[in-house]
Parts: C-alpha cells; sequence; structure tokens
C-alpha cells in the first residue's frame, strides 16, 4: 500500500489510472517557504514534515 501524502487531484488520477493501491492521507502539513529558505531545503523540509506526520497516522 502506498500512503499520499498530497491533497492533489491529479496525483490522486495518476495513481488511479495506474491501477496502484493507496491511500491519501489529509494532513495538515504548511507548506509556506521562509523568506531566508532555499528552494532545495524547502522540498526537503516539507517533504520530512509530510513523512513524520504520515507515519504518525499510520
Amino acid at each position: 500500500m502506498l500512503y499520499l501524502a498530497s491533497r492533489s487531484p491529479r496525483r490522486n488520477e495518476l495513481l488511479a489510472r495506474l491501477d496502484i493501491p493507496f491511500r491519501a492521507l489529509d494532513l495538515d502539513v504548511p507548506e509556506i517557504r521562509g523568506a531566508d529558505e532555499s528552494p532545495l531545503a524547502y522540498v526537503r523540509r516539507v517533504a520530512l514534515d509530510k513523512a513524520r506526520a504520515g507515519l504518525a497516522r499510520v
């Protein structure tokens, strides 16, 4: 089972079309980039925050 930590309807649609079993988790993870945060640091932080929040829910 794949757990999707995203609210993107496009990702849900893509996984469904590929017949990949998944569960979309409704996580409350802020996706706001800090003023001094590089794009890479932002993506890493949000990915880790979502992974941690998702792990706590599964």
